[in-house]
């Protein structure tokens, strides 16, 4: 099961590892926040920080995690 079908359960473990010092963690993280079903709106905050990360890739999963939630819904 992906986390997508974890749904929103999952969401504050996933905000909680953004703050990792691993890169590989909070990169895995602002990935998997793009796949959870329902959409991860109370991550947006912690994402929009995420989008300063030293870390390319970290910042890219985070603009994809981004482009996914609709704050509006």
């Amino acid at each position: 099961m992906g986390v997508g079908g974890l749904g929103a359960a999952v969401i504050p473990a996933l905000v909680k590892r953004l703050e990792s010092t691993d890169s590989r963690v909070r990169r895995e993280s602002a990935f998997a926040l793009s796949q959870v079903s329902p959409p991860a709106k109370n991550a947006i905050p912690a994402l929009l920080k995420m989008l300063k990360d030293k870390d390319r890739e970290v910042r890219v999963n985070t603009i994809v995690a981004l482009s996914q939630l609709d704050p509006q819904d």
